[in-house]
């Protein structure tokens, strides 16, 4: 997340944009998308930190993407952009965008399922 919010900055410095402000109102977006996620019908402490895991398996997982992929999901995914907006955002087509966000989810459930099938280490 911090090496995306670090993207968005340099690109949002490069777009002449007041950067300060964007890039605090999408951390605090991105923020209440995250918050709401955790505690959607999370009631016990346990269930919190199993939904904890499986965000930060998600963000890792994110991170292991092409750079192009991993801001497209960013801006649609955790920014709620729709794809027109990520599309003028990013200076691509709609298609584009909509061809990055399809193989970044593709890829994204194949590395989560290959994590799952994973035998846990125990050190």
């Amino acid at each position: 997340m911090a090496r995306n919010v670090a993207r968005a900055s340099r690109d949002f410095a490069r777009l002449r944009r007041d950067v300060d402000r964007e890039v605090t109102e999408s951390l605090e977006q991105s923020s209440v998308r995250l918050e709401g996620f955790l505690s959607a019908r999370v009631s016990s402490p346990a269930s919190q930190a199993m939904k904890s895991e499986q965000v930060l398996e998600l963000c890792q997982a994110i991170e292991n993407l092409p750079e192009s992929q991993q801001h497209a999901i960013n801006l649609h995914h955790w920014q709620g952009m729709t794809i027109n907006a990520v599309a003028d955002e990013m200076d691509k087509t709609p298609a584009a965008v909509a061809g990055l966000l399809k193989r970044g989810m593709k890829s994204l459930r194949a590395q989560l399922r290959r994590r799952e099938e994973q035998p846990e280490n125990h050190e």
